[in-house]
């Protein structure tokens, strides 16, 4: 939980880190290509913060479960397995500066970012 935290906090900083970019670059003639790459970014931060929430709530109900000793649904492993995919998945597509494949939202803001530049 203090690692989902802690992420939060930096994702904080690097979003405002982004929107100081973003002013730069729309002021700044010399700095006009970099907005593209800047709208995915805040795109992807927008995204990244949710699923950080949505992993804190997802540990603190697995915490949940094994402090109450309750069954573990049967589909429960597969699904952390398929989230776990997923997350690699997009990390590995943000890094290579590809437009994620699986997620609509980042999609939709890597195409717009591309046709407003």
């Amino acid at each position: 939980m203090a690692g989902t935290r802690e992420g939060e906090r930096r994702l904080a900083h690097l979003r405002d880190s982004l929107r100081v970019a973003w002013e730069s670059a729309t002021l700044a003639p010399t700095r006009w290509h970099a907005r593209v790459a800047l709208t995915q970014y805040l795109v992807a931060v927008e995204q990244l913060e949710r699923a950080l929430r949505n992993a804190r709530v997802l540990a603190r109900r697995v915490r949940s479960l094994l402090n109450e000793e309750e069954a573990v649904p049967p589909q429960l492993p597969d699904a952390a397995t398929s989230l776990a995919d997923g997350a690699e998945k997009l990390r590995g597509e943000l890094a290579a500066g590809d437009a994620p494949s699986d997620c609509p939202d980042l999609r939709r803001g890597w195409s717009t970012a591309r046709r407003s530049a």
